[in-house]
């Protein structure tokens, strides 16, 4: 049986042809970032800010205005396609 950490982990083989993952510490904020983590269906939010080690981001969900949390073994953030 698999631990939750593993269970929860993702793995950047699972997104799909053309997306590619973007390293958090480069984003900014404002920026639109489609949202892929296990088990979701895909989203797009907007990046608020991270903690100082880059470990875990805080995203405002597009047309929700959510607020949420995501640690980096939890999901994995994509460019928006235009």
């Amino acid at each position: 049986m698999m631990g939750l950490q593993q269970d929860w982990s993702y793995n950047v083989t699972d997104l799909p042809p053309g997306k590619l993952p973007l390293d958090w510490e480069s984003l900014v904020p404002g920026q639109l970032v489609e949202v892929w983590a296990p088990g979701r269906t895909p989203f797009q939010a907007y990046f608020d800010e991270r903690t100082g080690d880059a470990q875990a981001v805080w995203l405002i969900e597009r047309g929700m205005g959510s607020r949420r949390l995501f640690l980096i073994d939890e999901a994995c953030l994509c460019l928006v396609s235009s």
